[in-house]
């Protein structure tokens, strides 16, 4: 059996990155960047580099799994990684949590009944920058959707649910 270590992210550091991004999103004028521009800035905010870094641990989750092995997804930082990787390698394997059914079955069974702390990742009841809560705050949810996104935009054929789906559950949190 192999152990695999992935250089995923602190909480922190993927909250400070997703906050660089979106500042940059509402600041930028895009009539005056070329695409180049643009990449390098996107890429300058942190948010592509821990994109890429789940999802290569995922495609050698995949990997594995496909060639028979079993897979433990365990993350030395707690557990959010673990539902990231566990969940997306779920949906890439099977066509079932492609379904609408599938992938609200996929929600409920890997994030609220595993435990994720959808509030305190997302900052409900935190009354001031300062509050204790304010540093359990980090977008691991939306950067799981966003990888499905890309998912979905790489083989809308294969999904029973588009992007507004995805959107609409963002918008929920």
């Amino acid at each position: 059996s192999k152990v695999l270590n992935f250089p995923l992210v602190k909480r922190l550091n993927l909250a400070r990155s997703r906050a660089r991004l979106e500042r940059f999103c509402l600041e930028c004028d895009t009539d005056f960047l070329d695409p180049t521009s643009w990449n390098d800035a996107v890429e300058a905010t942190g948010w592509v580099a821990h994109q890429r870094a789940l999802i290569v641990a995922v495609n050698k989750c995949v990997e594995l799994l496909v060639g028979r092995n079993t897979v433990v997804a365990a993350s030395d930082n707690g557990w959010d990684y673990s539902l990231s990787i566990a969940s997306l390698a779920q949906l890439m394997l099977d066509p079932y949590y492609r379904t609408l059914k599938g992938f609200i079955v996929l929600i409920e069974k890997d994030w609220l009944a595993f435990g994720h702390k959808f509030s305190q990742r997302y900052g409900h009841g935190v009354k001031n920058q300062f509050d204790k809560e304010k540093r359990e705050q980090a977008p691991v949810f939306p950067q799981f959707i966003e990888c499905v996104v890309a998912l979905l935009m790489q083989h809308p054929d294969d999904f029973e649910f588009d992007v507004d789906f995805l959107l609409y559950l963002l918008d929920a949190l």
